[in-house]
């Protein structure tokens, strides 16, 4: 996503937190995507607080999904610090991935500084699925 071969259009979120002209919307969510205008920062930000928001990203053909990177707010306290990733082969029908025992991706922040455009938080995933789409959410 970071080098934009995945186009913004093929992004879409469940909600998208607005402030004033100031819109966090799903293209936000690219790695170092950084600052619109050097006072917010880069990030797609869901407009309620709950665990039924997600993040979509439809390939458009079928791709191996073995990783996923995510990296919190550049200028804020805020990032998100645990998910679910999910694999569709239709847009419809989906499935959770699992790591180790569990279906969420817990993330432990240990001398990151989630905000660091170079920290970034990498989740290899147990198993390899052929996706469509892949879907987070909390």
């Amino acid at each position: 996503m970071q080098n934009y071969r995945i186009k913004s259009k093929q992004l879409t979120t469940s909600s998208t937190w607005a402030q004033g002209r100031h819109v966090y919307s799903a293209t936000l969510a690219r790695l170092n995507k950084g600052s619109l205008d050097g006072k917010y920062g880069g990030a797609w930000v869901s407009r309620i607080s709950n665990r039924y928001q997600w993040y979509k990203t439809d390939f458009r053909r079928h791709v191996q999904v073995t990783k996923i990177a995510t990296q919190g707010r550049s200028n804020y306290n805020s990032w998100v610090k645990q998910y679910y990733i999910q694999c569709s082969q239709d847009n419809i029908h989906w499935s959770t991935f699992r790591f180790k025992n569990s279906d969420k991706v817990i993330l432990i922040l240990i001398n990151v500084d989630i905000r660091d455009s170079s920290s970034y938080i990498f989740k290899h995933l147990a198993q390899s699925d052929d996706c469509r789409a892949a879907c987070c959410r909390e």
